[in-house]
């Protein structure tokens, strides 16, 4: 029986071969795992703003009810109380869908939410208390009883009322920030 040894320089080829493939491998996992985690930024940053934005168009339901007082056209009432039902339905939706791409989301990360621009209204605290309070992660735990928002932080109901009062437009200073986007 004739058994062929095989030489020494090829087994070291092959282990040097085996080292180098290995490397090569863990290098180009790290590489597409910065690039997954870039992304997934990239595309939570991109939903935040998404939500920011429905939070504009989802504004003060009192609005609504002033404006009705106004309209003599019940066409344009009935195209704007849908659109704005549809603005509240995009950010309810976005929201959802935010929650759902967090592995873990507790009553203390939405505390920190409602200090940034995706949460103006104390009616979006609420639907995010809801949605929060049934994950499992919160479910034992008891739904806290204060509110982050003392009061709605857009101010745009409270300019039209002011406006009225003194008879006449508001001067700049006197609306705030996400009212002087439009």
């Amino acid at each position: 029986m004739h058994v062929d040894v095989i030489p020494d320089w090829v087994t070291l080829v092959i282990a040097i071969s085996g080292w180098v493939m290995t490397a090569l491998g863990l290098v180009s996992a790290a590489i597409q795992t910065y690039r997954v985690e870039k992304l997934e930024k990239r595309n939570r940053e991109q939903l935040e703003m998404f939500i920011e934005d429905a939070d504009y168009v989802s504004f003060e339901h009192e609005i609504i009810d002033e404006i009705a007082r106004k309209l003599d056209d019940p066409m344009i009432l009935r195209f704007l109380v849908a659109s704005h039902q549809r603005g509240c339905d995009l950010y309810r939706s976005l929201v959802d869908f935010y929650l759902s791409s967090e592995s873990k989301f507790t009553y203390e990360d939405l505390r920190r939410v409602c200090q940034t621009p995706m949460i103006s209204y104390r009616w979006q605290e609420d639907f995010w208390l809801g949605r929060v309070a049934m994950r499992p992660e919160n479910r034992s735990k008891e739904v806290p009883a204060e509110r982050v928002l003392k009061e709605n932080r857009n101010r745009r109901f409270r300019a039209i009322q002011q406006r009225d009062v003194d008879g006449g437009s508001l001067p700049d200073d006197r609306l705030d920030e996400s009212t002087r986007q439009a």
